[in-house]
């Protein structure tokens, strides 16, 4: 086996045995890579080379924030292969968030995050460990996932991902400038965004009027709450910061506010293996039903009469415990609950009597 000379000073590293000296050079295929360079993938093969050039765009719809449904519960099976990857959500740049991420988003139950900033020096590379969400859980337990991130010129991110296993599993993509919608109701939209510095003032514009904003002193982070809306309904906004009279250019997001609930929702029928149920129809929504350990989702109906959905395949003399949400976009409403029993089975013997 042939020693590789790796600098001016002499030091070498004796490929698969490592003897190394203070230089942290690290494997990369059937090479090694000194610590200003990256292992890539270029052409199918790893070889040493710069992150920042060399990445695969991921920009699947599944992996937003914004996607309240998308693939069921099952992105494992369509989760990167390991490697260096840039996110974007639409055609916005993106990152991996470092605050919880709501219910239901990115496709999956287990929501990753990561649990230390960003880095903030161009090409400078961090290792960091995520943690992730299940439910309403924030960060509920450590994950053994840790990626690499690094930054980049251009004011992005890329990461060194591993694959996840199976189902249930996912990296969260949330846009990098920041400016997005926090939260809502059926007439209220809160909005958020990074604070730049204390010099620089926000203007938002909606709906062809402008609200001055300052920045808080204490927080990193401005929130704005926009109310009087209607429910179920897309708004546009567009913010603008502002330093000494002089304004950016604007980024504009549409948000949404949530649906409301069913007015009505009862119980049809049930048989030993099912549970009809029935709920009056709420304008421009879909539903969700979860139920146990069961998820159905439920496009908008036609019409204006209520909805009815059977739940079949249940076990027999089992007690079912139902929420009930309307969904509008990646908007829910507030949730209806409904208890319902299936029937048992009963085997009946029949017995002839002769008459004597």
């Amino acid at each position: 086996m042939n020693n590789i000379d790796l600098s001016s000073k002499g030091e070498q590293l004796l490929i698969g045995c490592f003897l190394t000296t203070d230089q942290p050079y690290f494997p990369c295929g059937q090479t090694v890579c000194p610590p200003d360079q990256d292992c890539v993938i270029i052409n199918g093969t790893a070889q040493c080379g710069e992150a920042c050039q060399h990445y695969t765009e991921l920009n699947d719809n599944w992996l937003s924030e914004y996607n309240i449904n998308g693939n069921p519960y099952c992105s494992g099976s369509n989760s990167p292969t390991e490697g260096w990857y840039r996110m974007f959500v639409g055609q916005t740049s993106a990152q991996i968030p470092e605050t919880c991420v709501q219910d239901s988003r990115c496709s999956s139950y287990n929501r990753l995050q990561m649990t230390q900033p960003h880095p903030t020096q161009y090409n400078q590379t961090v290792t960091r460990s995520l943690c992730d969400s299940y439910g309403s859980y924030c960060c509920s337990s450590t994950s053994s996932y840790s990626i690499k991130v690094k930054l980049c010129y251009g004011d992005f991110y890329v990461y060194k991902l591993q694959t996840l296993p199976g189902c249930n599993t996912a990296y969260c993509a949330v846009p990098k400038h920041s400016f997005r919608a926090a939260g809502q109701d059926q007439t209220s939209i809160t909005l958020r965004w990074n604070k730049v510095n204390n010099s620089v003032s926000f203007v938002l514009l909606f709906n062809g009027t402008e609200t001055n904003i300052s920045a808080p002193a204490a927080d990193d982070s401005v929130t704005y709450t926009v109310s009087s809306l209607t429910a179920a309904t897309k708004y546009t906004f567009t913010l603008f910061s502002v330093f000494e009279n002089v304004s950016s250019s604007g980024i504009s997001i549409d948000a949404v506010t949530a649906p409301p609930h069913p007015q009505t929702f009862s119980l049809l029928g049930t048989s030993f293996n099912s549970i009809t149920l029935q709920w009056s129809k709420v304008n421009n929504a879909s539903y969700v039903l979860e139920y146990n350990n069961g998820r159905r989702i439920i496009p908008a109906s036609d019409g204006d009469g209520p909805v009815t959905y059977t739940v079949s395949s249940l076990s027999a003399g089992t007690t079912y415990y139902f929420n009930l949400y309307s969904v509008f976009e990646n908007a829910r409403g507030s949730e209806m609950q409904l208890q319902a029993v299936t029937g048992k089975i009963f085997h009946f013997i029949s017995k002839i009597i002769d008459n004597i």
